[in-house]
């Protein structure tokens, strides 16, 4: 799906966090990192790195955990640790499960040289999908100058480790062969190439279940550890893992059982705003974020 609203996806949080947060918030933390996680039978305690110097602890009675399966998959190389760590089940659980590898490949040329009024360009290759395979506009003006080009799997981890210079040369490649020019890398005025796929804060773009991820493998990950620790986010969503709106109603699953457990424990301090929070959590998709119930 295309999203041509020039506000971009940041316009539905930004609506979701004026309904209970002010600006600069005390209770938002940024630029702020999770690298350990202790859980116990009473609260859960996470230390974090701030502004990548120093250390700050947050602990509560109840902790979300909203890392994605990639980071989940590869904690000694995202830089967190669990303590103690992880039961088996949940590890083979997080496993079992696959993260895309979706890239997006921005290109701005210095003139227009397709068709106006195009959505999708299909380009094929005689090198199994290598260049490329699908083209779209970024920017929905007349004569705009900027596509979006699609690749995956493999061959995007291979473009992300290439220099820009080489991806030049292969996106010209591309176009001269689909259009008929003679294109130069000179005539690409800049090229932006997200790196979601090798980030520690990621390692991937959504959730992709493979064949034998079954509802136990959700189920698993959805029972929280020793009462008190819950994992949430898109891959946890059982109709719409992969997209938007499964981190946003996995958010509010998430929170509506932690605040059906507090009630039935007699416990307090529970708002409406923190559900909010959970909501506004799984949208924004910040792998480095958790939330606490102090």
């Amino acid at each position: 799906f295309l999203v041509t609203d020039r506000e971009g996806f940041v316009k539905v949080v930004r609506c979701l966090a004026d309904e209970f947060l002010t600006d600069n918030d005390p209770r938002v933390h940024l630029n702020t990192r999770v690298t350990r996680i202790e859980w116990g039978n009473d609260c859960v305690c996470a230390t974090a790195t701030v502004g990548g110097s120093s250390t700050r602890t947050f602990c509560g009675r109840y902790a979300i955990v909203t890392f994605s399966i990639g980071v989940l998959q590869q904690l000694q190389e995202a830089g967190l640790e669990f303590s103690p760590p992880l039961p088996e089940e949940t590890v083979n659980a997080v496993n079992s499960i696959r993260m895309a590898h979706y890239l997006n490949i921005v290109v701005e040329w210095d003139t227009r040289f397709w068709e106006q009024d195009i959505v999708f360009v299909g380009y094929v290759n005689e090198t199994d999908g290598r260049y490329f395979p699908i083209m779209h506009e970024l920017v929905h003006v007349e004569n705009a100058t900027v596509v979006c080009m699609v690749i995956t799997d493999t061959l995007a981890d291979r473009i992300l480790r290439q220099t820009e210079e080489q991806n030049k040369q292969e996106i010209v490649i591309v176009f001269n062969n689909a259009y008929n020019l003679t294109l130069q890398p000179s005539n690409i005025l800049s090229l932006f190439l997200p790196d979601w796929d090798i980030n520690p804060l990621y390692f991937g773009s959504y959730s992709n279940n493979p064949v034998g991820v079954t509802n136990e493998t959700f189920a698993t990950l959805l029972k929280p550890l020793r009462g008190r620790l819950f994992f949430s986010g898109e891959a946890l969503s059982l109709n719409y893992s992969g997209f938007v709106h499964g981190g946003y109603l996995s958010g509010i699953d998430t929170a509506n059982y932690i605040v059906t457990e507090i009630q039935s424990s007699g416990e307090k301090g529970i708002t409406k705003a923190f559900i909010f929070n959970l909501c506004l959590l799984m949208i924004t998709t910040v792998i480095v974020t958790w939330t606490l119930v102090l």
